[in-house]
């Protein structure tokens, strides 16, 4: 435990790595519940259903993504790239550290092209967590040598985290091919990178 990580998160994180977490499927084995299904979304239960794929914990997931997400993009901000961080998407303006007080939460309008029709949809179908734009400070158009860092995080089952980093690659790919066309007759070099953490904190 330190001051960013709890007693009782810490005692969770155990029980997950040790197969001791009190899920529904647990407890109906320990004979303290009648059924092994999950109550919040009446799915089959399990220790990574809980930490990573209950529709009916949805909003505790994303908390947890936010978070994680804040503490990464706060480091990237205070570290020697801080100034090329173009977007945050890591939750309300109010709960960002002072270091993304600034920070857009929107891909930048100038990156989708001058021809862009409907700039707001745009901004909500494409939103990666992190948008880093290197080689240029203050861009308001698309010149030659622009660097894109497209930043996605992901919770993965620690054992197995080669679909959640696929899944990264894949999720923003639609997004580089637009921001590619957008740029013409330039050519950005634009990069996707996955961060993956551990549902148990191994990875």
């Amino acid at each position: 435990p330190s001051k960013d990580v709890s007693w009782a998160q810490c005692k969770t994180g155990l029980q997950y790595k040790t197969g001791a977490l009190p899920h529904p499927k647990n407890l109906y084995r320990w004979g303290l519940r009648d059924t092994p299904i999950c109550p919040w979304c009446h799915k089959e239960s399990g220790g990574t259903h809980v930490m990573m794929a209950c529709e009916g914990l949805e909003a505790i997931h994303t908390a947890r993504h936010h978070a994680v997400g804040r503490g990464l993009a706060k480091a990237v901000a205070n570290g020697r790239k801080g100034g090329y961080l173009e977007m945050a998407d890591v939750g309300r303006k109010e709960v960002l550290p002072q270091e993304l007080a600034v920070t857009e939460c929107n891909v930048p309008g100038w990156m989708f092209g001058k021809r862009a029709t409907d700039l707001a949809a745009l901004q909500r179908r494409y939103r990666p967590d992190i948008l880093l734009v290197e080689n240029v400070t203050g861009a308001t158009e698309w010149v030659q040598g622009i660097e894109v860092y497209i930043v996605e995080f992901k919770v993965c089952q620690d054992t197995n985290p080669t679909p959640q980093w696929e899944r990264a690659l894949t999720q923003h790919a639609e997004l580089v091919d637009v921001l590619t066309a957008a740029a013409r007759p330039y050519v950005p070099t634009i990069h996707i990178v996955p961060v993956l953490i551990g549902a148990a904190g191994t990875v």
